[in-house]
This record gives structure tokens, sequence and C-alpha cells, in this order.
């Protein structure tokens, strides 16, 4: 309410600069979340969330520096989530933004992302967020497109095969690096995929 408040009676007009100054401005040890979720940007290439919501630009590196910092000052154990209406990695700078967070002394950063954007996955890596979660959708080729209106579920597969392995090499200890999540949601269309979809996520067989 203190947010709104200060943003005053046209507050739900107001820009992505607007909020990240007010916020930047008014983060207090006090009332500062443990848990931060952002939205980088409003793009995204799947069909799957309203294309009628308010596009914005994206999120500048200033204002995100001046929220992180002020949020790490205040809240040494907070945690950050990338996500939102849009996918993180559509923003034309996700990885300086997870590079950042970091540098802004964020304790945990949680990126969720579908994969379908191309990007350098060794150099999101070396970004260390600490979770990767993959908005996979479906576990068909066919639930997958009509979902998603893209025919793109290899692609992620391929990425996310790659992400998985590439944050065991970096990690240590028997550990990875980064904790890569697929992610899938419960929906009436894809409910019978989810049993199959969860084994083949764990490595298990269904006999």
């Amino acid at each position: 309410m203190d947010l709104i408040r200060a943003l005053g009676r046209n507050w739900i007009e107001s820009s992505v600069t607007d909020i990240a100054s007010e916020l930047a401005d008014n983060v207090r040890p006090a009332t500062a979340p443990q848990h931060l979720k952002l939205e980088p940007c409003t793009g995204r290439l799947s069909h799957t969330r309203n294309h009628n919501h308010p596009q914005r630009r994206p999120l500048s590196i200033p204002d995100a520096h001046r929220v992180l910092r002020e949020l790490a000052r205040a809240r040494p154990d907070a945690a950050l989530t990338l996500h939102g209406k849009g996918d993180p990695l559509a923003h034309p700078k996700a990885i300086d933004l997870l590079h950042l967070a970091g540098e802004c002394g964020i304790g945990a950063v949680h990126l969720r992302t579908e994969l379908l954007h191309e990007i350098d996955l060794d150099a999101l890596l070396e970004a260390r967020p600490a979770v990767i979660s993959v908005d996979c959708h479906a576990r068909s080729p066919e639930l997958y497109r009509d979902l998603t209106g893209l025919d793109h579920l290899g692609v992620v597969h391929e990425r996310l095969t790659a992400l998985l392995k590439g944050a065991m090499s970096a990690g240590a200890y028997g550990l990875p690096a980064t904790i890569v999540v697929p992610r899938i949601a419960k929906r009436d269309a894809s409910l019978h995929e989810l049993p199959d979809f969860y084994d083949g996520a764990s490595g298990r067989s269904r006999s």
C-alpha cells in the first residue's frame, strides 16, 4: 500500500522506471521482502499466456541495480526470482541481470524460463543462478504445440539436457552448480502426461 500511495492516483499506469525508483527509495530493513519476484520484461515466444497484457519496456540495468542493491542491503538473506508475464531470457541483457544480482549481494537467484530464446547456455550457467526452472508445458510434441503454438519441444529438450549436463560438470562433490528443474503445469489438457513427465524428470521408468 505504501508503494501505491507513493506512486499516486495513477499508479496503475506507472512505468517500470517509476516503480523501480520508488522501491529503491522505500525499501527498509523492517519491510523488505526476503523473496522478491522481479519481471525483467513482458515479451515471450509462446502463446501460453494472455497476449493482451500491457507491454512494457524491459527493465533497465540501472533500475535493476538500484532495486537489487537496496534489497541486498536491507535483507542480506534475500532471494530473487526472475519471472513474470514475459520470459526473463527475452530480456536483451538477461545474463547481465543475473551477474548484477550476484554483484549486489543477492543470496540466491531463481530464473524461470521456457528456454525458447537463443542464448549462450555456458554463459547462463557461468552467471551462477541457484535454480533454473524450465517450463516444458507438456511431454508430447502434439500437446506442446497445442498449448504454446510452437513446434519447439525438441529444441527445449536439447537445451534442457545441455543445462543439466553443464550444471553437473560445473559442480563439485556430486552436486550441480545450479539446480535445473523441469516443470509442467497441472491443467486439464496435460493431466494424462503428468506421471510420465515426472518419472522421466526423476530418471525413473514406469513398468
